[in-house]
């Protein structure tokens, strides 16, 4: 007998083996696809309780091991001075003047002025701002009225007097569910114009490559927003200012080379009322979600999530793979099966983990949560559809003897 024949016969012989057991499995994945489509979002807030969060991504689990896996650098184009210990404005004022003499990039501003003080305070802080020779670029906070519209809550009182300022919405989102900040938004549509926000208005600035290659993803996606990337790099060199630092020369040198031709983030780390909840940390100061939105930008690290048909299309032939292999298990070592299953259940859910983690540091973010609940549910939706069937045949088979007997 020719090669050819054999594996033919050999591939008959396995089909004829298991045929019955695939056509249970294609049943059974069917019936599992339906179970994970239908009940996803319920069981995905059981996560809720394990992660810490009021809402649940597996996104936050890769970001938190990618977080303590990654050790890149610090960002090279961002500086946070930190404000907490200048209280007044007029030590504001000689903060600003301190830093402008380094020439920065931009210095973006995460306080806001809303109200005018005193006169002696707000004109120092005027000349400061008008002597700075960066583009400035101030808070614009929005809130959404009674009709679902968009609007500027209140502008710094010292628009009237800066040239050389702009405004970026310090909004992450407008619709905030209290979960972890995974998002910011490039803009926000108002009743009669567009918003931009904080991080994309400073992009604009210091880099137009990356800002427009920013607003062709929002057309290509058909949306307004995107994944901060919180790991492109390990953090933001950072300085909590104080007056001593303005009035000691010996600190110059240490602040100009952290300042001169950067992005300078001024504001409060410290905050209690700014501190907002991300994938890695439950507090985290607002002035460093800014700088790592306007990161992810600037070094253009955006996620690209994997297309929800190509996830379905995967688990489903997973499903499909898994079901099959538990029937021929059960069929041909049953003392020992059921062991067995649960074993590879859980090697395949730590795989699929670390799959995600992979991909997650490649800028990929894959979705396995219809994956991981198939999985789950396959030997529940097993047991199901086989004690359906017997039952059926039982109910059959007594028809079958009464109707006999009669």
């Amino acid at each position: 007998m020719s090669t050819k024949n054999k594996t033919t016969e050999s591939g008959s012989t396995f089909w004829a083996a298991y045929k019955s057991e695939f056509k249970v499995a294609v049943i059974v994945t069917i019936i599992t696809t339906i179970f994970a489509l239908a009940g996803g979002n319920f069981i995905m807030g059981l996560f809720s309780p394990i992660s810490g969060n009021s809402d649940f991504q597996f996104s936050d689990l890769y970001c938190k091991v990618a977080n303590k896996l990654e050790d890149n650098p610090n960002s090279r184009n961002i500086t946070i001075i930190a404000t907490d210990s200048l209280i007044e404005r007029e030590h504001l004022a000689e903060a600003i003047d301190f830093i402008g003499q380094f020439g920065p990039k931009v210095l973006g501003i995460d306080i806001h002025f809303a109200q005018p003080q005193d006169s002696l305070s707000d004109l120092m802080l005027i000349s400061a701002l008008s002597s700075c020779n960066c583009n400035l670029v101030f808070p614009n906070p929005l809130y959404q009225d009674e009709f679902g519209h968009i609007q500027e809550d209140q502008k710094t009182f010292l628009s009237p007097f800066l040239s050389n300022a702009s405004y970026g919405a310090t909004n992450y989102t407008i619709n905030s569910n209290w979960g972890p900040t995974r998002k910011f938004e490039t803009s926000f549509d108002g009743e009669f114009e567009a918003f931009p926000s904080f991080a994309s208005e400073i992009a604009r600035i210091v880099n137009e490559d990356q800002h427009y290659a920013l607003l062709a993803r929002n057309v290509k996606y058909e949306r307004k927003w995107e994944y901060i990337n919180y790991i492109v790099s390990q953090g933001f060199d950072t300085r909590v200012l104080t007056l001593q630092d303005i009035s000691d020369p010996d600190k110059y040198a240490d602040y100009e080379h952290l300042i001169k031709n950067r992005i300078v983030l001024l504001g409060d780390i410290y905050n209690p009322n700014d501190m907002h909840t991300t994938p890695y940390d439950k507090a985290v100061a607002g002035i460093y979600i800014h700088a790592h939105a306007l990161d992810t930008i600037l070094q253009g690290a955006y996620y690209q999530e994997i297309p929800k048909a190509l996830l379905y299309v995967i688990s489903i032939i997973c499903c499909l793979l898994f079901t099959s292999f538990s029937l021929a298990l059960k069929e041909s070592h049953k003392e020992v099966s059921g062991l067995v299953i649960r074993i590879t259940q859980a090697v395949l859910m730590l795989l699929i983990y670390w799959i995600g983690c992979e991909l997650y540091l490649q800028q990929i973010y894959f979705d396995p949560v219809v994956l991981i609940l198939m999985i789950v549910a396959i030997p529940f939706t097993t047991d199901i559809y086989q004690g359906a069937k017997g039952l059926y045949h039982n109910i059959i088979r007594e028809l079958k003897k009464r109707l006999k007997e009669n």
